[in-house]
């Protein structure tokens, strides 16, 4: 079994995909990752955009990883070219980009990320100098649940923030 974190405003026992938003890195998805403090950095900035006295919750859940062998997954080990693209075409699709029941890879620092990922696109920027730039954090991941079937591995065990 592995833990994984959702950081958001709201306690999330039962994700939905209905209520994911589209245009994140891997697509319309439910987000978590094993960092907790990662998870609550993300709740943190979900509560300050929804500024009616939003809190920031971590929900806190395990897996059964022998339960992905069922799960199409795409794996990014590290930044590469493909994920890069991969991300680009995510965020600026409105549309599925694809067809993976589960996406795991490394994180973008979203400050300053659009304008970086578009300065990489007109080929204003090398991939290195876009990772950089990007602030990418190999040490921290993002795994997308993107489907119905990939939700169903995740048992919620509790929530955890600033009550």
């Amino acid at each position: 079994m592995m833990k994984l974190y959702h950081g958001s405003d709201m306690a999330v026992m039962m994700p939905d995909l209905s209520r994911c938003r589209q245009r994140h890195d891997f697509g319309k998805a439910f987000y978590l990752t094993k960092s907790f403090q990662q998870a609550f950095k993300w709740a943190k900035h979900r509560a300050r955009l929804n500024q009616h006295s939003a809190l920031p919750i971590v929900s806190c859940f395990e897996v059964d990883l022998s339960l992905f062998n069922d799960l199409k997954v795409k794996r990014f080990a590290s930044p590469s070219p493909n994920w890069l693209e991969y991300v680009i075409n995510n965020r600026n699709s409105c549309f599925e980009t694809s067809n993976y029941d589960l996406v795991i890879g490394p994180m973008i620092d979203g400050r300053y990320s659009w304008e970086i990922l578009r300065s990489y696109q007109k080929n204003q920027l090398s991939f290195d100098e876009a990772v950089q730039a990007l602030r990418v954090n190999c040490f921290s991941d993002q795994r997308a649940f993107k489907s119905n079937l990939a939700l169903k591995t995740l048992k919620f065990s509790s929530i955890r923030g600033e009550f």
